[in-house]
């Protein structure tokens, strides 16, 4: 994920957060993905607007 933080903090921002999502993640490989998709990891990217 540091390509994307990286690009997130080029772009001005501050204070980024990457969080993988877990349980969504769970809950796709029990209850499957639709038809025609991969099982992927998602993450939720929070940042700040720099002052």
């Amino acid at each position: 994920m540091d390509p994307w933080l990286d690009r997130v903090e080029a772009a001005g921002f501050v204070d980024v957060q990457i969080e993988p999502l877990d349980d969504l993640y769970r809950l796709d490989s029990i209850h499957g993905v639709a038809p025609g998709h991969e099982l992927t990891q998602q993450y939720l990217i929070t940042a700040r607007r720099s002052s």
